[in-house]
């Protein structure tokens, strides 16, 4: 038995412990409570014989000692302290460097993973973990912790406090922390320091883990339907007001979504989704060369393409039919064949209709540079229907071939645009290219969209926050009322000694399930009035292409937040509500 009389410790002018008075059982886990500052670190330093500093006596089976003298000792340091230069089986069994003796090996808290590692690679919880073999491999009579579960998960710390626990059986363990809820669970006695006084010692019987929820399943989830039925009415409102809520919310994110969705889907038709833009100081002939690169489009210097046309002598404006000259490369030609020299063109099928739907018929291509206006034969051999936004396919280079044929010289040319299939990345280009500045597409275009919708999604989000803010504190008021009006079932609860966490899970199970089943139901409104929507509402009063679509990823969001706040709003409330006076409320009418 271990003794300690009116100890206390000055730390220059300051008092951290005065007149600590206690007695230690042989066995047994106590457990140290307290702030930071408290003097549960220095007391634990004073057990240990690691600090003589100290005023008051120690007495070890009545006999005035250091308790190191008389008990093998073992402590856990906050810090965990490593020797950086050892292995991790070196550092476990440093004990046997000092003292004659030579323990049987032993691997707890799951460190065989990591047994080979350098110390300063592993983390603060791999140390710690280390520590705590170190401790028990040498079979201390006494283990004293400071704070053995600061750098563990949960899961972990649950672990290391359960083999304290059954250590505690045949020897004494004492655990100085912050935590509680951790204390009170695992530890049969309980002191508590505060400003280096000791005020308040609880002793416990020796209790296991908590067995809250060790009950029959079943017999639980019948509770929870009886719940239900007993406050249907209850039940029923709370459910009208979260499906109101999701309602609101899913037509909202569902709008929103739905319409920015379009538009790119309008941009990505508009513009092609396979290019890229480019400025060159070189000659891009080694572009054409790359694997993924399909067709480049260099846009000449200075000419212009003005039409097509039958007259074979001069240009005229009112023979000439106006084409785009921006080109791609064809991928499939619906009538006729492929081009086989860059005289031949493949043309789409608007441009095939106005030409008067002749294959093999020869036309003339008019380009404008400076002052003059020339022609080139051409013959259109193909039809094209894969892309309606491009009216004239060539050859590769094909246009600044018929340009040259036209005016006699070399074309300059500085800007392109380079299709390319699956696999070439822009970041690719870039480093290879570096004489070139690429740029994709349509980028712009779709920033400023992104940007509009970002303010308009900014906007409703405003509203939606408002109504949601008030829709929150009626959702607040009801779930306070409704478990307001079930405390006198709470107080029976508890009088036939119904755990705290017991209660809180099945309340819990009833909003919940309140939430869910509102949610799925709204989902399912939602979606009936989508159909609707898109098949009788839009094509008859719209006349427009717009359909409306489940941003599924948006709304898995908004599902969770609203839970997580539905989780956060019943929890203030139980907390509130289960902390009741028994016997008042069982006094009640």
């Amino acid at each position: 038995m271990i003794e300690l009389r009116d100890i206390y410790k000055i730390y220059g002018h300051e008092l951290v412990l005065e007149n600590i008075s206690i007695t230690l059982p042989e066995t047994g886990m106590i457990g140290l409570l307290g702030k930071s500052g408290s003097g549960k670190s220095t007391l634990l330093y004073i057990l240990a014989g690691l600090d003589l500093k100290h005023g008051g006596k120690i007495f070890v089976d009545g006999e005035l000692s250091l308790i190191k003298d008389k008990k093998r000792i073992a402590i856990i340091l906050q810090r965990h302290e490593l020797v950086s230069w050892l292995s991790v089986h070196h550092n476990i069994r440093l004990y046997d460097d000092f003292h004659s003796s030579l323990f049987p090996s032993l691997s707890l808290f799951h460190i065989s993973s990591y047994m080979h590692s350098a110390i300063p690679l592993l983390s603060l919880g791999q140390r710690q973990r280390i520590a705590l073999n170190r401790s028990f491999y040498y079979q201390p009579d006494i283990i004293l912790c400071d704070e053995p579960t600061a750098s563990l998960d949960h899961q972990c710390a649950q672990e290391v406090m359960c083999t304290l626990k059954e250590y505690a059986k045949e020897h004494l363990v004492l655990v100085a922390s912050h935590d509680e809820e951790l204390i009170h669970e695992y530890c049969t006695d309980v002191l508590t320091l505060e400003d280096g006084h000791l005020e308040g010692h609880i002793k416990k019987r020796n209790k296991g883990k908590s067995t809250a929820f060790h009950h029959d399943y079943k017999r639980f989830f019948v509770l929870f339907l009886s719940l239900v039925k007993g406050h249907l009415s209850s039940y029923v409102r709370l459910s009208f007001v979260f499906f109101v809520t999701m309602c609101m919310l899913m037509a909202c994110v569902n709008m929103t979504c739905s319409f920015r969705k379009e538009v790119q889907s309008y941009l990505h038709e508009l513009l092609p989704h396979d290019a890229l833009s480019f400025r060159c100081t070189s000659c891009p002939l080694s572009l054409d060369k790359e694997k993924y690169v399909s067709q480049v489009f260099l846009y000449p210097e200075d000419y212009e393409l003005l039409g097509i046309s039958l007259n074979p002598q001069r240009f005229n404006q009112r023979e000439c039919i106006e084409v785009m000259d921006e080109s791609q490369g064809v991928k499939r030609v619906s009538l006729g064949r492929y081009a086989r020299n860059d005289n031949e063109i493949i043309v789409s099928r608007t441009l095939f209709n106005r030409l008067g739907r002749q294959l093999n018929r020869s036309y003339y291509l008019y380009y404008h540079h400076g002052r003059k206006a020339k022609g080139v034969k051409v013959k259109v051999v193909g039809v094209s229907f894969e892309n309606k936004k491009i009216e004239i396919y060539y050859r590769r280079r094909g246009n600044l071939t018929l340009i040259e044929q036209c005016f006699h010289h070399k074309v300059n040319y500085r800007y392109g645009i380079l299709y390319y299939t699956r696999g070439l990345s822009l970041s690719y280009l870039i480093r290879k290219y570096p004489e070139f500045h690429f740029k994709k597409v349509g980028k712009k275009s779709e920033d400023q969209v992104s940007q509009f919708f970002n303010k308009i999604e900014a906007v409703l989000f405003l509203f939606a926050t408002l109504a949601i803010v008030s829709t929150i504190f009626f959702m607040c008021a009801n779930i306070d009322e409704l478990i307001y009006k079930m405390r006198k079932d709470i107080a029976l609860f508890y009088c036939l000694y119904a755990k705290k966490g017991q209660l809180f899970v099945l309340y819990y199970m009833f909003v919940l399930s309140c939430f869910l089943f509102s949610s799925l139901l709204s989902f399912l409104c939602i979606n009936y009035l989508m159909i609707f929507i898109n098949k009788e509402v839009i094509p008859t009063f719209i006349n427009a292409r717009f359909l409306l679509r489940w941003p599924y990823l948006s709304i898995i969001k908004m599902m969770i937040s609203s839970l997580l706040v539905v989780i956060f709003i019943t929890g203030y409330t139980l907390r509130k509500q289960l902390n009741i006076d028994i016997v008042n409320v069982l006094k009640e009418n």
